[in-house]
């Protein structure tokens, strides 16, 4: 019963997320299609700044108030009142600060004028992430994710209108802000209706519970700022031209962990169930770890052997140049995916303490390898770089024994971890 449980729960949560990422792929493949590498780099750069910055304005706050609503629904009023206007504060401070920053943080004019266009984004996505919070703990997130995909699917409509007008790059900055400026308003709209339970009463201080969740934040930006690190440092090392031929190739690479994603994400509460009970966990997770490589295997063939027609195709031709840095980029999911793999093992045992520390780990080394190899390299450095880091982060992870912190290592029928 476990099999079919698990493979129909990765299909289900491959479908969810698919949908909005095929939008945002074809929105990518619009501006890059109208722009070429260039404009595709300057809206890579974009939101390089932007989701770390919304990110630290949001200060963990979605996870502490989502954890507390769905214990109680009645907090939900007074955790969004304590919460939004500190995270709409830091919101409006950082587009503040990157629009004010621009001109520092590249010597192109485009991306100058694209950062300073799009800053609003940070503020809008920030509070957005607090109202989807709560829907969710509610169990109540379903019509705020189909809004958020009808609206995309309405940014990317106005985009290939814009660009078949003559429209510039600037304008499908401006649309961007506009749905994301839309999804705000809708989500905010549908929350009071998703949680109907009568207030407590109980007041929620925003800045402590900032303190404790800003951790949260940390550990998220230090296993998912890499790429986009690389992006930033190739738009001020490489051009911008650089950083959108990396940006095409890193899209199609995290495409292709789509599946998988899905897969890990219904793996752990079914590794844990497992675990919980000594049922062999290590085996399972062998097997598991041969499926992975295997299918990441295939996907570097199929790069491999069609990276250059794949990327006219999408992105245009202009785009074929970055056939090797497709190849080189797609190297890297096989260690990204043993790393997925193993973190999940973990969290599974109850022994994630040391993940936070190892991706922080991955996170300089891919900054170090993107500073010393892009000035050189241009986007293939910056893939080299990824595989760096991803080999890395993998070989910390399996050589560091996976102990759960209060019973001493956990042992069970399957021997020691392979993956």
């Amino acid at each position: 019963m476990a099999r079919p449980s698990l493979m129909r729960s990765t299909v289900v949560r491959f479908l969810q997320g698919c949908g909005p990422a095929l939008l945002n792929l074809l929105i990518a493949a619009v501006v890059a299609r109208a722009f070429g590498p260039a404009g595709l780099g300057a809206w890579a750069i974009l939101f390089a700044w932007v989701v770390p910055l919304a990110l630290l304005a949001e200060a963990g706050l979605p996870a502490v108030i989502g954890t507390r609503v769905a214990a109680d629904r009645g907090e939900a009023t007074g955790c969004l009142r304590g919460a939004i206007p500190f995270v709409l504060g830091a919101g409006v401070a950082g587009a503040f600060l990157l629009a004010l920053g621009a001109p520092f943080l590249s010597r192109d004019p485009a991306v100058v004028a694209t950062l300073r266009g799009g800053a609003p984004l940070i503020a809008t996505g920030s509070v957005r992430s607090l109202f989807t919070a709560v829907l969710r703990a509610a169990g109540k997130g379903r019509p705020a994710a189909l809004a958020d995909g009808a609206i995309l699917a309405v940014q990317l409509v106005t985009s290939v209108v814009i660009v078949k007008g003559g429209g510039t790059l600037s304008h499908l900055v401006f649309a961007a802000v506009a749905a994301g400026a839309l999804r705000l308003l809708i989500a905010a709209l549908i929350a009071p209706r998703g949680v109907r339970e009568p207030s407590t009463g109980k007041a929620f201080r925003a800045a402590p519970a900032a303190g404790k969740g800003f951790i949260m934040v940390l550990a998220v930006l230090a296993a998912t700022s890499g790429g986009r690190a690389a992006v930033i440092l190739l738009g001020w090392f490489g051009g911008t031209s650089g950083a959108g031929l990396y940006s095409a190739s890193a899209r199609l690479v995290d495409a292709a962990r789509l599946l998988p994603g899905a897969f890990f994400a219904a793996f752990l509460p079914a590794l844990s169930f497992f675990a919980s009970r000594g049922a062999g966990a290590n085996r399972i997770v062998a097997t598991a770890a041969a499926a992975v490589t295997a299918y990441a295997l295939l996907v570097v063939g199929i790069f491999a052997f069609g990276a250059g027609p794949i990327l006219a195709a999408l992105f245009g031709s202009s785009f074929s140049a970055g056939a090797g840095t497709l190849t080189i980029l797609s190297v890297s999911l096989i260690p990204s995916l043993l790393r997925s793999l193993r973190t999940v093992h973990a969290f599974a045992m109850g022994a994630g303490g040391a993940i936070a520390k190892v991706n922080l780990a991955a996170l300089v080394i891919h900054i170090a390898t993107a500073w010393l190899l892009i000035p050189g390299r241009g986007a293939s450095g910056a893939a080299i770089a990824a595989v760096i880091a991803e080999t890395a982060a993998v070989l910390l992870l399996l050589f560091h024994p996976i102990t759960p912190p209060a019973t001493g290592r956990r042992r069970d029928s399957g021997g020691e971890s392979a993956a």
